[in-house]
């Protein structure tokens, strides 16, 4: 009776961690050696992502009801799933990079906040721009033009001051000529 109360609690902890993911894909990992899984376990965690290898049966089961029902039918064979939670490009590319390197990691399919993408989707989701730089790139455009802005009214007034300084040195000047007129005339 434990075993089974056991595994229903990992149906349940499983359940929500696909509620709560916003990338998913199912990758076979036979053959990886332990130093590999290491490393793709740490790299994911570090970008807010988790790399399980879970029974088949509770997998199917613990994906009922979520945006994963549509691969139920890839589980078959040892087979990892990758989880993204936060960024789901920068989990992508952390999966692209190492799939890449390592040839015994074969990504078989994924679902993107509940759209299923094969191989290539994935590669392609993994060549986006992650959200910081997203961010980045939208502060970047929205301060161009206030700076461009600034810039410009900045040289209007630097003109506009030199042209007053203009006309003070030529009002001086001609006050100057006045008054050498005025003191010639005065004098008899």
């Amino acid at each position: 009776m434990k075993k089974k109360d056991e595994k229903e609690q990992i149906v349940q902890d499983l359940h929500k961690k696909f509620t709560k993911a916003r990338l998913a894909v199912l990758a076979e990992y036979a053959g990886l050696q332990v130093e590999a899984l290491r490393e793709i376990r740490n790299k994911l965690r570090g970008v807010g992502g988790e790399f399980k290898v879970i029974k088949n049966t509770l997998a199917k089961r613990a994906i009922s009801g979520t945006s994963l029902s549509s691969i139920g039918d890839y589980f078959q064979g040892p087979i990892a799933i990758i989880i993204g939670y936060d960024d789901p490009v920068v989990a992508a590319k952390v999966l692209k990079e190492i799939a890449d390197r390592e040839e015994k990691l074969k990504i078989k399919i994924g679902v993107l906040e509940g759209q299923t993408l094969d191989r290539q989707g994935l590669r392609t989701v993994a060549g986006l721009p992650s959200r910081e730089r997203l961010r980045a790139d939208l502060v970047q455009r929205l301060h161009s033009p206030m700076a461009n802005l600034v810039g410009g009214l900045k040289g209007i007034i630097r003109k506009f001051v030199f042209v007053l300084d203009g006309v003070r040195e030529i009002k001086e000047k001609e006050m100057g000529k006045e008054n050498r007129h005025g003191e010639g005339q005065g004098r008899v």
